[in-house]
C-alpha cells in the first residue's frame, strides 16, 4: 500500500508540474517521460525474469510515461519476459528488442536507446544543466559496469553492450582505458573526477553494492544541488521533481528498512539528504 501510494504521489506531482511549465516543459516532458517508461518496463521485465507475482509486480511500477499506462499494465498479463518483449517489439520505439537476448543485454539497449534519444534532442544545448545531469547519470551507469567487468571479467562483446558513450566526464576511448588499466592507474584517473572519493572508499570492498548505492546517492545529491538554475527556466521546474523523486525515494527507503528489521544506521546511510 505504502509503494503503491508513493509512487502515485510521484506520478501526480510530475503531472502537475509539466502542465504549470507550459510550452518550454515539452522537449524536458520527453526526457522525464521516457525515463520512466524505461523503469517500468525494466521493472516488468526482472519481475517476470524472477517469477514475482503480477501484484507485487504493480507496486514498482509508476503511472507516468509517453506510453499510456493502461499499456503498461497489460505488460504485467504475460506469463514470461520473452512474452513481453514480443508484444514491445510491436511498438516502432522498441523494434530493436530482442526476446533471445540475456535480461542483461535487453536492460543496457533500454537504457542506450534512452539516453542515445536524450542526447540526440539535446545535443545543440551544450551549456543545459539538465543535458550535464544527464551525461553524468550515463558516467555513473557506465562506471558501475566497468567495475562489474573489471571484477568479474568480460569479452569486446560484452564490453561494447555494457558502455554507453556521451558521458560527462569518460567518453568511449577513456572507459576503454579505464577497464584495462591497472588497480593503481584506475583510481589515478578516477580520482580526477567527482566520483573519485566514492571508488577509493570502497574499492577493495568484497561486494559492489556500497559502491553503487554511493553513485546513486551522488548522482541524486548532485541534482539537489545543480538543478536550480536560472529562475525564468524550465530548470527550476526539473530541480522540484527530482527533489520530489529523492523524497519519496527517501521514503521508500526507509519503509522498506523498517519491515525487513534493518539497523537504524544502516537505513540512515542509504538516504538522500
Amino acid at each position: 500500500l505504502i509503494e503503491r501510494s508513493l509512487n502515485k504521489n510521484l506520478a501526480n506531482t510530475y503531472n502537475k508540474l509539466l502542465k504549470m511549465a507550459g510550452k518550454e516543459a515539452a522537449n524536458y516532458a520527453f526526457a522525464v517521460f521516457m525515463r520512466w517508461d524505461v523503469h517500468n518496463i525494466i521493472s516488468i521485465l526482472r519481475g517476470k525474469f524472477a517469477k514475482v507475482s503480477d501484484k507485487e509486480i504493480e507496486k514498482t511500477l509508476i503511472p507516468i510515461g509517453e506510453i499510456p499506462f493502461s499499456f503498461i499494465q497489460s505488460l504485467t498479463k504475460f506469463l514470461s519476459y520473452q512474452d513481453v518483449i514480443r508484444r514491445l517489439k510491436k511498438l516502432e520505439q522498441f523494434s530493436f528488442l530482442d526476446e533471445t537476448k540475456e535480461m542483461a543485454d535487453i536492460e543496457s539497449e533500454l537504457y542506450k536507446n534512452y539516453f542515445t534519444k536524450v542526447l540526440e534532442k539535446f545535443r545543440k544545448d551544450k551549456k543545459s544543466l539538465f543535458l550535464n545531469f544527464v551525461k553524468m547519470e550515463i558516467d555513473i551507469i557506465n562506471l558501475k559496469n566497468i567495475m562489474r567487468m573489471r571484477r568479474y571479467g568480460f569479452t569486446l562483446d560484452e564490453e561494447e553492450k555494457n558502455v554507453i558513450d556521451g558521458g560527462l566526464y569518460f567518453k568511449a576511448n577513456k572507459l576503454s582505458f579505464l577497464l584495462r588499466s591497472s588497480n593503481q592507474d584506475f583510481l589515478t584517473s578516477i580520482k580526477k573526477t567527482p566520483y573519485g572519493h566514492i571508488i577509493e572508499k570502497h574499492f577493495s570492498e568484497p561486494t559492489l553494492f556500497n559502491v553503487e548505492e554511493s553513485l546513486e546517492i551522488f548522482l541524486m545529491q548532485y541534482a539537489k544541488k545543480q538543478l536550480k538554475g536560472e529562475h525564468l527556466s524550465i530548470i527550476p521546474i526539473l530541480h522540484y521533481i527530482y527533489l520530489k523523486k529523492i523524497e519519496v525515494d527517501n521514503i521508500r527507503k526507509i519503509a522498506r528498512g523498517i519491515a525487513s528489521n534493518l539497523e537504524k544506521e544502516v537505513i540512515q546511510d542509504s538516504l538522500v539528504i
